[in-house]
């Protein structure tokens, strides 16, 4: 097994056992992987759920089986900038900054 697919067992894994992980990457970011979703009967560990979220310094982006999100603090300094761009297969998406 190679180091790529062992991480990724090793990873999938925990997540199933425990839930989610937190990892501190270079230049202060900070990740975290969960497969806990909030249920009728409290937050459960689940196969068909993935989160994603991204932060440093108040600044955050969540990516969700449902939902992609950006968190980031109130600030009359900040500009969003959003346009339309074409993807490496020629789809058109939409890109949004926050500057």
């Amino acid at each position: 097994m190679n180091k790529q697919k062992k991480i990724q067992y090793l990873l999938t894994r925990h997540l199933m056992d425990c839930g989610k992980i937190r990892l501190r990457l270079p230049d202060n970011v900070t990740l975290e992987i969960g497969t806990v979703q909030d249920t009728k009967n409290g937050p459960e560990i689940t196969d068909d759920y993935c989160f994603v979220k991204a932060s440093r310094n108040g600044n955050a982006a969540l990516l969700d089986t449902y939902n992609l999100g950006l968190q980031y603090p109130d600030s009359r300094n900040v500009m969003i900038c959003m346009d339309n761009t074409m993807d490496d297969s020629g789809r058109s998406v939409k890109r949004l900054e926050v500057v």
